[in-house]
């Protein structure tokens, strides 16, 4: 009777590569409910038929039929594919994280079975017919040919020109700055020296000289002549204005406090990039000012901040300290826990620039009224509720769980 209870029901297999062409109907037909969740899944003729018949689920990004051997390579991180790259025939690639494929690189992507990568890729435009086995779940960009790839950000400073080769030509994947007051514009003119970028930051009074560096396609954004440039995420106070000036160009966002009022006279000039965030109090003196800005987030007079996480939890703990209310800004995931009541949510919680905000159906239409600019709002299946923690020990009990680079059925 002891052992019918702790029978394992469900078979549950996560892995890279899943090689189930010789599986047994025998070996799974035991199981009420099989699950196999996979980049690739290989497969033969007759083990088609075999999981066909099996109460089987396959979540695989392909599905290969293959004869013979295969070699894996597993990778988290950075991989890269160039000239020395060993590769054997029939080989399939998973990486999780980024993959760089450089120039001359043709026969060996030929000897890729099937390559997946979770994250980015980047290569030169003309090996782009050389990638139908590739599988990207992300971003993938293809750069001129003849480029030297740099920082997606690449700042040009003093020695730059000095190094840049003649006619050479750099690709640069978000942004190229042209801030430092050394960089000499004039000499990589000289060297006929061009960027690929989708965007030029560059000061007033250096865009005309800068114009010969970029095509006509490139996004130009001008800092205004007699601004200073600040990189990043500021709080106005006494050590920014000493260390920026009065007209500061802010690629990031800038928070202002109750002691930031002293300081809002000084400013004659404000471009923020980002998110301006500000007690209401010193919104009306804030709106005088010659600014510009992304986004206006106003903060609840004493309200608490919580910025730049991954993950954050609101529950009724963090309420409870945060009396005059609290701002969770500019995380990647926020969780209100199920017990936290949605009048509490719009009496003290306000949300800005957050990618999700996971809660129940009853607290979304309140944490929809505080919120702005987030991309998610709803619910997950922890938040939805799964019948209790004895539930959950139940259903793991009566499952056999395999996690794996390569698994043979």
């Amino acid at each position: 009777m002891f052992e019918k209870i702790l029978e394992k029901k469900t078979f549950i297999l996560n892995c890279d590569v899943c090689d189930a062409r010789k599986v047994k109907e025998e070996d799974l037909s035991a199981y009420e409910q099989i699950v196999i969740n996979t980049d690739v899944l290989l497969v033969s003729k007759e083990s088609k038929s075999v999981l066909n018949r099996l109460p089987a689920v396959c979540n695989a990004d392909a599905t290969l039929e293959l004869d013979g051997d295969f070699r894996l390579i597993s990778y988290n991180g950075e991989y890269e594919i160039n000239g020395s790259t060993p590769v054997f025939p029939h080989t399939i690639l998973t990486v999780n994280g980024n993959l760089r494929i450089h120039p001359g690189t043709e026969e060996i992507l030929k000897s890729f079975l099937y390559i997946s990568v979770n994250g980015s890729v980047q290569c030169p435009k003309s090996l782009s017919p050389f990638l139908s086995a590739l599988h990207v779940n992300g971003s993938m960009e293809c750069y001129p040919d003849g480029c030297i790839v740099l920082d997606s950000v690449f700042v040009p400073d003093a020695w730059f020109a000095l190094r840049a080769r003649e006619n050479g030509s750099y690709f640069v994947s978000q942004q190229v700055r042209l801030t430092d007051p050394k960089v000499d514009l004039a000499a990589l003119t000289a060297k006929k020296v061009r960027f690929f970028t989708p965007s030029l930051l560059v000061p007033e009074e250096k865009a005309a000289a800068a114009l010969p560096l970029v095509d006509e396609t490139v996004s130009l954004e001008v800092i205004p002549s007699g601004y200073s440039f600040a990189d990043g995420d500021f709080s106005l106070d006494e050590s920014f204005l000493s260390k920026y000036g009065n007209r500061v160009y802010v690629s990031g966002s800038l928070e202002l406090t109750k002691e930031s009022e002293a300081f809002l006279p000084r400013l004659e000039g404000l471009i923020v990039r980002g998110t301006v965030s500000l007690p209401d109090s010193l919104q009306e003196g804030f709106l005088r000012l010659p600014a510009e800005y992304g986004d206006l987030s106003i903060v609840k007079p004493g309200a608490k901040q919580l910025r730049n996480k991954v993950m954050v939890t609101l529950d009724n703990a963090m309420l409870d300290a945060s009396p005059d209310g609290i701002l969770i800004a500019n995380c990647a995931a926020v969780r209100i826990k199920k017990d936290v009541e949605p009048q509490r949510i719009l009496d003290l919680a306000s949300f800005s620039n957050c990618a999700k905000i996971f809660c129940t159906p009853e607290q979304k239409s309140a944490a929809e009224l505080v919120s702005q600019n987030v991309a998610f709002i709803g619910s997950d299946s922890e938040n939805e509720g799964s019948g209790g923690l004895m539930d959950m020990v139940k259903q793991l009990a009566r499952c056999k769980i395999v996690n794996a680079d390569q698994y043979v059925l």
